[in-house]
Formats: C-alpha cells, structure tokens, sequence
C-alpha cells in the first residue's frame, strides 16, 4: 500500500488563515502550476478520507479528500486561479468524451466549513532537461490534450467504484483494497508521468490516493523533483459538518416557506 522512506518527517509551511488569505500568501511564495490538495467535510469526502486509512501506518483517517491541477495561478486574485479535476461526482458539463476532466477555480474550495484542510505543492525539477521543455510546460501540455488519461486509464470505471463505495460503504469494499485507484489521483498521476515524474512513489501499488502524495511530500526525497508545499489545516475530524435531521416534512416546509418572494 505505501512505502515509507527514513526521511525525517517534513512538515511544509502551516497556516490557520482562512482559505483566501492562505491562498494569497501561497501565490507570492510557491511558483505554478500547484497541486492541491482538499480535505472536505461532507459525508462523501468524509468516507473517501476514511477510505484512505488503511495506507496510513497510523491507521486514521487522511487529512485529504480530493486533489486537483491548478494550471494557471492569479497572484493578484488567487480565487480566480483555474485548473483541471475530475470530481467524484462529475458535473455535466463534462463526459467520457473529455475522460471526465472538468475546469476549477480555487474559489470552489474557499469554503472553509467545507474545505477544512487544504494544501498547495509545487515542484521544481532538479535537473531540467531543455529539449523536453519546462516541467511546468510539460504538465500544461498533458493536462489539456485531447482525452487525457483514456489511452490506458479510461475514469469511468474508477468513479462508479469510488461512487458506490461512498454511497454505500457497508456493502462495498473499499477500492483502494481492490487495487482500484482515487480518480481524481489517477488523472495527476497520469498527467505527471507523461511529463516525465513520478509523482507518488510512496505507493507501493496503483491504487494511489492523495494520502500516497502526502506521504511522499512528508518522508520521502524525490529523485527528481523538489516539493515545495504549504498546508492549511483546521480540523483533524473527518467530518465537520452539522447532522441533518431526519424531520423531513418540517425541513421542506422551511424550505418551501423561504423560497417564497418576499412580499415588497
């Protein structure tokens, strides 16, 4: 499942700010493209980051939930900085056609009651290699082509895994155990291993997850690139977020009551 190297643990800049401000101090310190990495707090992410436990040799839940590319960094408005992800549960705006790749913006993830825990990387190669172009065209270049990642990982197959077992954790097993990569990982990793990076060799199988590249950022030293990351965390629960109530007659009529215009 995960390799651990004998690399003193690496903690990365911490940060308590609130995500605008965290992703401000992130675009003047740390060069793009980013990889970001979000830890949620609804039940979903709750029960991917749960998933995730069984690679950790501490066996509790993963800070992280989802990971996405940030291709192009804003420094003068980090929210509006945009990337590519493929969501657990895709938009419709997106398809088999398109690998299920779906644009971003950081904006998406200022929530901070929703995105409790957020972390952005960047790389830096140690070694450039000018005929192949900079890491960061590279990534670019592999991120956008055509139907990215379905040559040998087609994402529908992984998101009706990942999907079921969300829905339904007590009747599916978890897909990290059946060799079934993190969609959302499965496209990074695609993207860096056509740009010539390994990017989670702390996985010791595919079926990689961003807890597999927060243990690569933390213990191990990268052959051939050097990570330079920030990290916001404020809840070390997986899930954050309010119960509902099972009333579900008085929840839509509350509903009901304030969708109704107001009277002038």
């Amino acid at each position: 499942m995960m390799r651990y190297s004998k690399r003193d643990c690496q903690t990365g800049t911490e940060s308590t700010q609130p995500a605008k401000a965290f992703f401000q101090a992130c675009a003047k310190a740390q060069p793009g493209p980013w990889i970001l990495l979000v830890g949620g707090s609804s039940l979903g992410a709750t029960r991917v980051r749960m998933a995730e436990s069984v690679t950790r040799f501490d066996e509790r839940p993963s800070p992280w939930s989802h990971i996405a590319l940030v291709l192009d960094v804003d420094t003068l408005n980090p929210l509006s900085s945009t990337g590519l992800e493929v969501k657990l549960h895709p938009p419709a705006s997106t398809g088999p056609e398109r690998s299920y790749v779906s644009p971003f913006t950081l904006s998406d993830y200022a929530d901070d009651a929703a995105y409790p825990n957020l972390c952005v990387v960047s790389l830096v190669e140690k070694i450039a290699d000018k005929k192949t172009g900079t890491l960061a065209e590279r990534i670019r270049k592999n991120a956008i082509r055509r139907s990215p990642a379905h040559e040998d990982r087609p994402m529908g197959p992984l998101l009706a895994s990942w999907s079921s077992y969300v829905f339904d954790p007590a009747r599916r097993t978890n897909p990290i155990l059946e060799n079934v990569p993190h969609p959302a990982s499965a496209y990074l990793d695609f993207v860096f291993a056509s740009s010539g990076v390994d990017l989670t060799p702390s996985a010791s199988t595919p079926a990689i997850s961003p807890e597999h590249l927060w243990a690569t950022l933390r213990y191990f030293d990268h052959p051939t690139v050097s990570y330079v990351f920030s990290t916001r965390r404020l809840s070390n629960v997986p899930n954050t977020e309010a119960l509902l109530s099972n009333d579900l007659a008085g929840d839509y009529e509350a509903y009901r009551l304030a969708a109704r215009p107001k009277s002038p």
